[in-house]
């Protein structure tokens, strides 16, 4: 197995975690990312509802397509890039119109649509382009490579489902000093 392979499985991975754990966030405070999508779309709370739920149930659904690998994962990878796709949209158009909604991206938050997630958004496409573009059988894969992989994935999902609270903590201590 090649490291591009390797590279690939990693996005895989990452793009699972994150995906998983936007839903679950979003299952903690339904009305919270409800409130925030009407905000940022227009679009009325009687259509809100059933679309805050086909996006929570998209997002768990294809996270568990990533999950089996094979066939499965790379419809999943496509479908993941599709999400991405939509969020990128409404992300720039957010910024564009200079919003001041809370994401909500990963359950209930203060922190308003920024840079930092059109950023993450656009970081999540490029891992499914880069699956995508590798897409192979992995059957070979040794358990501890997964092991480390998977390791690696998770690393990725945290620093970026954080990225605004990392961005907060590096800038409050360049004030300190």
């Amino acid at each position: 197995m090649n490291d591009v392979a390797y590279i690939g499985e990693i996005c895989r991975f990452y793009v699972m975690l994150v995906l998983l754990a936007a839903a679950a966030g979003k299952l903690r405070n339904i009305r919270a990312f409800q409130n925030a999508l009407e905000a940022l779309t227009g679009v009325s709370s009687k259509w809100s509802r059933g679309a805050t739920l086909y996006l929570i149930t998209a997002e768990g659904l294809v996270g568990l397509l990533l999950l089996f690998g094979g066939e499965a994962a790379r419809i999943g990878m496509m479908a993941a890039a599709a999400l991405f796709l939509v969020f990128l949209s409404v992300i720039s158009l957010a910024l564009t119109r200079r919003s001041t909604v809370a994401c909500n991206c990963f359950g209930s938050s203060l922190h308003t649509v920024s840079g930092i997630d059109l950023l993450r958004s656009i970081g999540l496409l490029t891992a499914c382009a880069i699956y995508l573009g590798q897409f192979g059988d992995m059957n070979d894969i040794a358990f501890i490579d997964l092991i480390a992989i998977f390791g690696v994935a998770m690393i990725a999902a945290l620093l970026s489902i954080h990225m605004q609270d990392i961005k907060s903590l590096l800038h409050r201590r360049q004030i300190i000093e």
